[in-house]
This record gives C-alpha cells, structure tokens and sequence, in this order.
C-alpha cells in the first residue's frame, strides 16, 4: 500500500484560537512505521501504519491503513498533540491511500 497526494496543517494558539500557520506536508515526508498481513477468519488483509512527526510544534499525524483483497478498507487519520500551546487541525483531501497489487505473504499478525 502506498500514499500520495498531500495534506494540509492548520496550527493555531490553543486559548485565541488565533491561526499562526498553515503548511502542506507531502505524502513521501510520512514514514511506514508498521505493516504486517493478518487473518481475518481465513481471510488475508494488510495493515500499515504511516507516521508524521512535526518537530517544530511537537505533533505526530498517524494513519492507520487496512486492505483486503487489494481494495482500501480503512482510513483512520488522527493526531498526538503533545503541545498544550498549539492547536492542530490537517485538511485530508488530497491524501489518497492506494492498495497494493502483489500478493499477501504469510500470516505475520493474528
């Protein structure tokens, strides 16, 4: 499975809600934590984990993808805000998620 596109950060005081910036992150600055093909009652699906880590304003965007039978199932998008100052809020739309096209290797996860 593979992301493209980009999104879009909003990053605002947390107490006046006043917009300090806004920046597109690529696809390609997200790194693939964690991928591994699990069972699902006989049937195969694969998991990724894709993972931003803002170091500047101290957050992380997480997207947790799912396949089964080489169709995106799963999209979850959330965001880990160490930073109490900031408010983050991301503009998803031009991230896409693609399927892969090999086959599923063996059962990693269970």
């Amino acid at each position: 499975m593979k992301l493209t596109g980009s999104m879009t950060v909003h990053v605002s005081h947390s107490s006046t809600d006043e917009l300090i910036e806004s920046f597109n992150v690529e696809a390609r600055e997200f790194g693939l934590e964690e991928t591994g093909v699990r069972n699902y009652d006989g049937e195969k699906g694969y998991r990724g984990l894709y993972i931003y880590f803002n170091q500047e304003y101290g957050f992380d965007v997480l997207v947790e993808l799912e396949e089964m039978n080489h169709r995106i199932t799963e999209f979850d998008l959330s965001i880990r805000n160490d930073n109490g100052v900031c408010r983050i809020a991301v503009d998803t739309d031009y991230l896409t998620a693609h399927p892969s096209s090999s086959d599923y290797e063996d059962d990693e996860w269970f």
